[in-house]
């Protein structure tokens, strides 16, 4: 036990570093699962912490959208940096992709992706919440076959797009949207006023945290996006009803330990319960991060830009 309550004591000062929280792990669940593995003869104990700490590191590591570092500039060489002025002393820093000058003369109207970043990505270096994304969408073949605009706001470090999430079901959505995420929708209709935004091919896409975001949005603005794309997170069950015309495409790792697949999976079940028929593929054998698997999938990309808003 007293390995326990030692392991209990750095795991408070660890949980002090803001990564160690953007992972979801809760020091008292840690501390007896480390109780329960240091029982036994002491060969035995041994191996038991052994593989217990590899866990931990695997988890934080490698199974997270959250883990992040600042992006090489190089790979956000298309993505211009701006700064959304919400009101006097308030701004959102955001990152814009637009469509090849050449594409831009037409005078047509383009699709545009909002992004939504993971919990880790959150900062005011308006970098990191490229990290996943700034290779994919910036490569010159996807530009010529896709041209759009991508925008990427990044929420503050102690906010959230969302209130509260849930790591194994359906969670309550709250009244009114988190200030981040309000200012990214101020930011969304300012920026439909001033570039040529095909409104009929608005597309959210979350990651994580940032999944969380899209289902929220698909509550508070039902008729807004043409599609959305949920990565690993949750919502409320009880708004699927609102979600039934818009096009969904979720996806969860079947052995996600930080948000479990049973988030999804409701979200889908009650959305289908309620006459709608979204997409939901979930990797067996993936964890956490699904999106790097979704995003060098060109089926992906066929299906997303492929839809388009229906009037009713």
């Amino acid at each position: 036990m007293a390995i326990g309550r030692s392991i209990n004591n750095l795991l408070k000062k660890v949980g002090e570093f803001k990564m160690f929280n953007q992972y979801h792990i809760h020091a008292k669940r840690i501390n007896k699962f480390f109780c329960k593995a240091s029982l036994g003869n002491p060969r035995r104990r041994f191996l038991n912490l052994f593989f217990v700490f590899w866990l931990l590191m695997l988890a934080i590591l490698f199974v997270s959208g959250g883990y992040s570092k600042n992006q090489d500039p190089k790979l956000i060489s298309g993505f211009e940096a701006k700064i959304f002025d919400v009101k006097l002393g308030e701004s959102l820093p955001y990152r814009l992709l637009r469509p090849v000058p050449d594409d831009l003369q037409s005078n047509q109207k383009f699709p545009a992706i909002l992004f939504l970043h993971g919990s880790g990505e959150r900062g005011s270096d308006n970098g990191k919440q490229l990290n996943y994304i700034a290779q994919i969408f910036d490569d010159p073949a996807m530009r010529q076959k896709y041209p759009c605009f991508v925008i990427a706001p990044q929420c503050p470090t102690n906010q959230n797009w969302v209130v509260k999430e849930s790591y194994s079901g359906s969670v309550l959505q709250s009244a009114e949207p988190t200030k981040p995420l309000g200012e990214t929708m101020e930011l969304i209709h300012a920026l439909s006023k001033d570039l040529p935004i095909d409104s009929g091919r608005m597309y959210v896409i979350g990651i994580s945290s940032g999944g969380s975001g899209v289902w929220d949005l698909l509550a508070r603005y039902p008729r807004l996006f043409a599609a959305a794309v949920p990565f690993s997170g949750s919502g409320d069950d009880k708004k699927a009803y609102l979600m039934v015309k818009t096009p969904i495409w979720a996806f969860h790792g079947g052995r996600d330990i930080l948000v479990n697949p049973n988030t999804t999976r409701m979200m889908i079940q009650a959305i289908r319960k309620a006459g709608g028929d979204p997409r939901y593929t979930e990797y067996p054998n993936l964890f956490h991060n699904t999106w790097n698997k979704t995003f060098h999938d060109p089926a992906f990309f066929q299906w997303l830009f492929a839809q388009k808003q229906v009037e009713n």
